[in-house]
């Protein structure tokens, strides 16, 4: 799990850029923290929805990446949908969770070689845990090339 830690706070640019952080990570369950920093604001003072969607990206393929050995699958964002339900100001953490009825499968597939998608829902809160947006992720999953 240290391992995903360090690619996803130091070895993608832009989740680094944001100040993006694993708060936890286990198989299937990722929270992840966007700390309040002013570069990720929109011109009302408030974070930017493009900062929203990233954390929320990040946070799903997370919660994939702890169950799914990422050396031996390529997964990608393939598509998504946002719903933002109040302004987003100061910390944002955002929830990822999949139980093993989901990952089990996607498992079997991954073995079997064969490519495969995945929805994740993802649940973003500010400091009094209130929902500011839901988003729902669809990853792509195909063999990693050697």
């Amino acid at each position: 799990m240290e391992n995903i830690k360090e690619i996803f706070e130091n070895k993608i640019p832009f989740a680094k850029k944001m100040g993006v952080k694993i708060s936890q990570l286990e198989p299937g369950r990722a929270v992840l923290s966007l700390p309040e920093d002013h570069t990720n604001d929109n011109f009302w003072g408030t974070c930017h929805a493009g900062a929203l969607f990233t954390l929320g990206d990040f946070c799903g393929a997370a919660a994939i990446a702890g169950a799914i050995d990422l050396n031996e699958v390529k997964m990608v964002t393939r598509g998504a949908k946002i719903s933002f339900m109040k302004y987003a100001r100061g910390e944002i953490k955002c929830l990822a969770e999949l139980d093993e009825e989901v990952l089990e499968p996607l498992k079997n597939q991954l073995e079997s070689g064969r490519k495969t998608t995945l929805e994740v829902k993802c649940i973003l809160q500010n400091e009094e845990n209130e929902p500011v947006a839901e988003m729902t992720v669809e990853y792509h999953f195909s063999k990693a090339k050697k």
